[in-house]
């Protein structure tokens, strides 16, 4: 499994969301982002894609600042898993 960091994240969602990149310093308060319903629902499903953590708009609101929003995701974070199909001999 690969470890995943608060850096890892911020610099996926940079690449992933870059119209939203210049605004998500560590330091800032998450509210203080000021993200629009659709901004909310593209992180959610951008952080879902890439680590497979659903998060929901309550975990957002638990979340005081943009650093305490990597950190939740890193935690939650899960190395998606190679399923492995036996193909029945013809």
């Amino acid at each position: 499994m690969t470890d995943i960091d608060s850096r890892r994240v911020a610099q996926q969602l940079a690449e992933r969301l870059p119209h939203l990149g210049s605004h998500w310093r560590p330091d800032r308060p998450l509210a203080g982002l000021q993200l629009d319903s659709l901004d909310i629902v593209e992180l959610l499903m951008v952080i879902d894609e890439l680590y497979g953590v659903r998060l929901t708009s309550d975990d957002l609101a638990e979340t005081a600042t943009v650093d305490q929003f990597y950190q939740l995701v890193a935690r939650r974070a899960v190395q998606p898993a190679i399923a492995t199909i036996a193909c029945p001999n013809e």
